[in-house]
């Protein structure tokens, strides 16, 4: 007697697990802690220079330009979000400059 092939269901391959690497064991110690607000330092440090370079750029674009120009209204909104962004950095920079201390 010939057997019929029977419909077998087919699992996809299973994604490989990722691993996990855990470093050290338990909390972070105190110099752990004092190179992350460092290295927070610089990644605030460098993000207000790019906020002010920005601020600069727009600031002259903005003396350059005729004052009934349509794009000055946006240039200076922008203005406006790129000073409040400053305003929180710098606000982010005093408070890591007093963990720091």
């Amino acid at each position: 007697m010939i057997q019929q092939p029977r419909d077998i269901a087919v699992q996809p391959p299973q994604p490989a697990r990722p691993t996990i690497v855990f470093r050290g064991a338990g909390p972070p110690g105190p110099s752990e802690i004092y190179e992350g607000f460092r290295a927070q330092r610089r990644e605030l440090t460098n993000q207000l220079e790019k906020l002010e370079s920005t601020r600069s750029d727009l600031s002259s674009t903005l003396i350059n330009m005729n004052s009934v120009d349509p794009q000055r209204k946006v240039l200076e909104e922008r203005l406006g979000e790129v000073d409040k962004r400053i305003a929180t950095v710098d606000g982010m920079l005093a408070a890591n400059s007093a963990q720091l201390a």
